[in-house]
């Protein structure tokens, strides 16, 4: 898991502040699950939901307070790899409001990779995020290659 717990250009795990607001955030909590939920609950309603046109650092994210789902994966990623949780991020689509859209989230590992969306405060993420990429945003540009070529129909939905 070396990969997953080390710092890079986008998620700097190893930043003081990142490292700091990690140790804040959890506290006294020992248990990998609840210190990753108590993570996701604090990145989704600390960093203000906005669209965002440009290259998330996790670092710049925790400074300003505001983005858009790849600003929210990558902040939590950091965060967790401070506190030693396993992180990567992931994107693809998301239904939602009937439709799918681009988004991204993280996958932690505790005792398995588990799915976590820290902009809608789903831990796990629900069934509906379908994952083309994971890794940095290096690996989410190829999704360019496919974007206005798939279709996806929602065979049953409850």
């Amino acid at each position: 898991f070396k990969d997953f717990l080390a710092p890079s250009p986008f998620i700097q795990c190893d930043d003081k502040n990142i490292a700091a607001a990690a140790r804040s955030i959890i506290g006294a909590e020992t248990d990998a699950q609840d210190a990753a939920q108590l993570l996701c609950a604090w990145v989704y309603n600390a960093i203000e939901k906005v669209h965002t046109m440009r290259i998330p650092r996790a670092a710049d994210v925790l400074r300003l307070r505001r983005g858009d789902c790849n600003e929210h994966a990558v902040l939590l990623a950091a965060l967790c790899r401070a506190a030693g949780i396993p992180a990567k991020t992931c994107a693809g689509i998301v239904h939602l409001d009937g439709s799918f859209y681009y988004h991204a989230w993280v996958e932690l590992y505790l005792q398995q990779w588990v799915a976590v969306d820290p902009t809608m405060n789903q831990f796990p993420a629900d069934v509906t995020h379908i994952k083309f990429v994971e890794g940095e945003l290096d690996k989410q540009l190829l999704l360019l290659r496919i974007v206005g070529k798939i279709a996806v129909d929602v065979l049953e939905y409850s």
